[in-house]
């Protein structure tokens, strides 16, 4: 555990020197956040209702996907490609500490950075500006906290098994190319599932990815039942449990693959 918090230490020194960086990251979120609300506010009109969606829960819809958005930023395939062409790779195969856990201490600490630093001003930007909804119970908020947590989790182990990939693919673009589509177009994080089509909710329902964005935020928004909001998180847990046995599957097979040619 202690080693876990020197290099979430380590991982927050090495992130505020870059603060230009910062800086611009949290100006192009501000962007993106008044683009989005400006477009739900001429899609909707100032009060107006779609489907009992309010404006007010889309722009509070925004910022949360926005915040979502940071809090699952991985860079797990560049890591896996950089490591597979100098063949650093064999090296963890060795090593004491689980690459995985490694990756993920690494993901979580760079994302908890960037939540203190830029989303939480964001947060108060969104606030200030717009005036967010505030969730009215503390067992609402309870629930949202383990979605979030557990949606969080769901997309490590996805970013992981697609990192694995590289194995095979050797080019970590397509990998961020597959991530980047999936996530974008499933996970209901730029628009909310609420208006997609009966066709395109059919292959939703099918695949993880809305449990890491739309249904954390569903649930802060109240759009989902006490009963709804326990049932997600126990599907959330059997998704975490599939990820974790897939990927468990493909790191053997990679090492496999790695030793049979000679590392």
């Amino acid at each position: 555990m202690s080693m876990y918090l020197v290099l979430m230490k380590m991982v927050f020194h090495q992130q505020f020197l870059y603060r230009s960086e910062m800086f611009f990251n949290f100006l192009g979120n501000v962007l993106r956040i008044v683009i989005q609300v400006s477009i739900w506010t001429s899609l909707m009109g100032i009060g107006g209702i779609v489907e009992d969606i309010t404006l007010s829960n889309m722009i509070t819809y925004t910022v949360i996907s926005i915040i979502i958005r940071m809090l699952v930023h991985s860079e797990i395939a560049t890591v896996f490609s950089k490591k597979v062409k100098t063949g650093e790779i064999v090296v963890d195969f060795i090593k004491p500490v689980s690459l995985k856990s490694y990756m993920f201490s690494q993901q979580i600490s760079e994302n908890t950075f960037n939540f203190i630093i830029i989303g939480l001003p964001l947060l108060l930007f969104s606030q200030l500006v717009y005036g967010l909804e505030m969730i009215a119970n503390g067992h609402t908020l309870f629930l949202f906290l383990i979605a979030l947590i557990l949606g969080i989790v769901i997309m490590f182990y996805i970013d992981y098994i697609l990192g694995t990939l590289i194995f095979w693919v050797k080019n970590n673009v397509y990998v961020y190319l597959v991530r980047g589509a999936l996530f974008e177009i499933f996970s209901g994080v730029f628009v909310p599932l609420w208006f997609y089509p009966d066709f395109l909710l059919g292959a939703v329902n099918y695949l993880p990815f809305r449990l890491v964005a739309f249904e954390p935020i569903a649930i802060y928004l109240g759009k989902t039942s006490i009963k709804e909001a326990y049932d997600i998180i126990l599907l959330q847990v059997i998704w975490i449990i599939l990820l974790y046995i897939i990927q468990k599957l493909l790191w053997h097979i990679a090492q496999s693959k790695v030793f049979i040619q000679g590392g």
